[in-house]
């Protein structure tokens, strides 16, 4: 999350979209917490329905619901 968070940031301020010197860039994980660890649990069929469901209600794009339904269907991590 952390380095998703400093990417968005870097990309905003190259832009001038945030202010330069964000005091986020300069965290690392031992700073906020630890690297989490890789878990074993798999979605249950009737939590899959929900969030198709809540993924088909949305407003987002088309684009955006596919992909999601996607890496459902796939099993594909959400990088």
């Amino acid at each position: 999350m952390l380095t998703r968070l400093k990417s968005i940031l870097g990309w905003a301020e190259k832009r001038g979209l945030v202010k330069p010197f964000n005091p986020v860039l300069n965290l690392n994980v031992n700073d906020i917490g630890e690297q989490a660890s890789v878990g074993q649990r798999v979605l249950q069929i009737d939590e899959i329905a929900k969030l198709w469901f809540h993924i088909e209600s949305t407003r987002a794009t088309l684009a955006t619901k596919s992909c999601l339904q996607l890496i459902f269907i796939t099993g594909g991590p959400s990088v």
